[in-house]
């Protein structure tokens, strides 16, 4: 039983200093990320013309997001969004969904389909060029973006996931359409 105490006793020390490194490490890259301009895609890579015709890139405030598109759990972080965009705070925004695919976009397209009915346009990124070119960090939680009308970032993080970073979106959204 002592042994034990002791284990846990060394280890935990080690816990919080990886936790502490860990934070570090995320708010480092965040802060990276602050006013750097991003390469969108281009309205021809447009994969879903609605009839409302939205360019979302024209937009003043964007958000972007880049989604695992042979991932059925990342897609369906898409129903989130829908909700999410109907609130009033989000409604002057544009969405870029930037989609990208190792299956050529089957498991999205039958997901969309029977499930998500996005009614907005989303891009596909074939071959990753826009995720490769942006270095977009490989952790989901910082793949989405709040971008000002130059396409740099303001904020970086998923507003669907955490509080508080849907708070500071709503803050920043609030003093950007002003």
């Amino acid at each position: 039983m002592i042994s034990k105490i002791k284990l846990v006793v060394f280890l935990l020390p080690i816990y919080f200093l990886i936790s502490c490194a860990e934070k570090k490490n995320n708010e480092d890259l965040v802060k990276s990320w602050i006013g750097k301009e991003m390469v969108l895609p281009t309205f021809k890579s447009m994969e879903r013309k609605t009839s409302s015709d939205v360019n979302p890139i024209l937009k003043k405030v964007k958000i972007v997001t880049f989604i695992d598109g042979s991932c059925s759990i990342c897609i369906k972080s898409l129903k989130e969004w829908q909700l999410i965009m109907k609130e009033e705070q989000f409604k002057e925004l544009g969405y870029i969904f930037i989609i990208s695919s190792y299956d050529h976009m089957v498991t999205f397209k039958k997901l969309n389909s029977n499930f998500i009915k996005l009614e907005y346009p989303y891009y596909y990124d074939a071959g990753d060029r826009l995720f490769l070119k942006n270095k977009i960090p490989d952790e989901q939680l910082f793949q989405t973006f709040l971008l000002d009308e130059n396409n740099k970032v303001v904020l970086m993080g998923n507003p669907n996931t955490h509080e508080k970073i849907y708070s500071l979106y709503i803050n920043e959204i609030t003093k950007m359409l002003k």
